[in-house]
């Protein structure tokens, strides 16, 4: 069978799931939301909360493997066939994406984002997508897109995909040994889109009903060719949110035409995005635990971060990962947000809180992908989300952020409590480990815990005397003169950088900077602090 028939299949199966969950959660209360029981709207929302979580597991599959397959040796047919998948799957994630919103379904409303469209190849490659569909049923097919229609339109591309899809598949499914026509032009300002078919026809008593949830032509008819009679009231709902309409001409045995009118907004041409070649990625030696119940995704992080030279452990639930954490050393964690016993977030608070550390990064993966969830994960001490589907692009993106090495110094992110000072230090080495490992070397392990606690000392009676004596510019050029010398002695790299700009200045600046460049020095010595100590702990 062909890749892209069942590319359709599946996704469309997913789709029409998808429709069925909408109709519910939207469904009138009989009262209005103000009044409404609690309890039915709290039932609503776990029940689409758990929806997202079941219908992105097997998305996340469908799309990450497909996205490892696309960069496989594959011959042009295969890439083509993959691209399909992804095109798909990533349209199918968006829709889902909003049409879980809660809000948006009870109130009836679907958002609409305007952006660029190169509308041309929208509408080929949505067309082309249903060519397997079309020959299945021999059908012959054909595309028209008038020369007069502009090259890129403000519009909502998801939404124009879906429009065409929901459209072009009625036309392939209830059509056989027939024709099939797709014809797209402007018109003063409007966009008109036409699919005709030469297929079964609908009868005139039941076009008005046929928009309406869950509705067909006819028992027959559902029982001949199957669906949910989702498609076209969904497809209503679209077009008039985009400030568009449908109209249906329809004879009984001769075929259907349905004509889209969407406003027209011509805009400027665009570049193409240049796409990320996943072979640029940093290649990683770092050891890494995935935190994941699900075998499939457990299958598909590993391979993404095996490629790029990881060494990943897995753990299947949060008390699992605490317990190898206590045990291992480990340079990241990505940790699944919603699993059994212990969940992502309860295991991220107590990694936080019996580790003391802020240092390791713990990135979140989620499925269910709102500013709710995200919030939560962020408060619960995860350093970044990822939304499932994960995709390597993505992986990789967020572990060079988190995790680089080069020439002996241990580099980490700076966390956010000071973010004026992490957008001015987005790339800094930390410490210098290779003077570290010598100290250790020479004095041993607690010789060089003393000269730490020492430096501490002195460090603080220091930063306390340019405060006792107002910031007496003089004093407090000595003052960072002798900490930079102390502090780099000890491997703090960065924080004795940071000290040399005020002790070469000449003339002194105005009391604020300086009180400025005290507090500044001040974070930083905390935050170098931490890396160090979390450093100690790997040796």
């Amino acid at each position: 069978m062909d890749v892209n028939l069942i590319t359709y299949l599946l996704l469309g199966a997913n789709a029409a799931f998808l429709a069925v969950v909408i109709f519910w959660a939207s469904r009138p209360t009989n009262k209005p939301s103000s009044q409404a029981p609690i309890g039915i709207e709290k039932a609503r929302d776990d029940f689409l909360a758990m929806i997202s979580h079941e219908i992105r597991t097997p998305l996340n599959g469908i799309i990450g493997f497909a996205d490892i397959l696309s960069r496989s040796d594959l011959d042009e047919s295969q890439k083509d066939s993959v691209r399909n998948i992804q095109e798909s799957g990533s349209g199918l994630l968006r829709i889902l994406n909003d049409i879980l919103d809660m809000s948006k379904a009870r109130a009836g409303k679907l958002q609409t984002i305007e952006e660029a469209v190169d509308i041309k190849a929208v509408i080929k490659s949505v067309f082309d997508l249903f060519r397997p569909l079309y020959q299945k049923n021999h059908n012959r097919v054909s595309l028209r897109i008038s020369e007069g229609l502009p090259n890129f339109i403000l519009s909502d591309e998801i939404r124009l995909r879906q429009i065409l899809s929901n459209l072009l598949s009625n036309a392939a499914k209830f059509t056989q040994n027939g024709s099939v026509t797709c014809d797209v032009r402007c018109d003063d300002n409007s966009l008109i889109l036409t699919v005709a078919d030469t297929g079964i026809g609908i009868n005139p008593a039941r076009q008005a009903a046929i928009f309406e949830p869950f509705e067909q032509e006819s028992e027959s008819i559902s029982r001949q060719f199957g669906g949910t009679g989702l498609g076209l009231s969904i497809t209503k709902h679209i077009i008039e949110a985009m400030g568009g309409h449908i109209v249906l001409v329809s004879e009984l045995g001769q075929g259907s035409q349905f004509t889209v009118t969407l406003p027209l907004k011509p805009c400027e041409e665009i570049s193409a995005p240049v796409e990320e070649d996943d072979n640029d990625a940093p290649f990683f030696h770092h050891h890494i635990l995935v935190v994941e119940d699900i075998p499939m995704n457990q299958n598909l992080i590993c391979a993404i971060l095996e490629k790029r030279g990881c060494t990943v452990v897995v753990a299947e639930n949060g008390s699992e990962a605490l317990q190898m954490i206590k045990d291992h050393v480990f340079d990241a964690v990505l940790m699944d947000v919603r699993m059994p016993v212990m969940d992502g977030l309860e295991a991220t608070q107590k990694i936080r809180s019996n580790f003391g550390s802020s240092l390791l990064p713990i990135i979140g993966m989620t499925a269910h992908a709102d500013a709710v969830e995200i919030k939560n994960c962020l408060e619960a001490g995860m350093d970044e989300v990822l939304t499932k589907p994960i995709q390597a692009k993505d992986v990789y993106k967020c572990l060079a952020e988190w995790l680089y090495r080069d020439d002996g110094n241990f580099t980490v992110a700076m966390s956010d409590h000071d973010s004026s000072l992490k957008q001015n230090l987005e790339s800094f080495d930390i410490l210098n480990t290779i003077m570290i490992d010598q100290f250790i070397e020479f004095l041993g392990m607690e010789g060089f815990r003393g000269a730490v606690t020492d430096t501490e000392i002195d460090v603080r009676e220091r930063i306390q005397k340019i405060k006792d004596h107002s910031y007496a510019f003089k004093l407090m050029q000595d003052e960072l003169h002798a900490m930079s010398s102390i502090v780099g002695n000890i491997g703090l790299n960065r924080l004795s950088q940071f000290c040399r700009p005020l002790i070469q200045m000449e003339g002194a600046p105005p009391l604020n900077e300086l009180q400025g460049a005290i507090n500044d020095f001040e974070t930083l010595w905390k935050q170098s602090r931490e890396t160090l100590e979390y450093y100690l702990t790997r040796k």
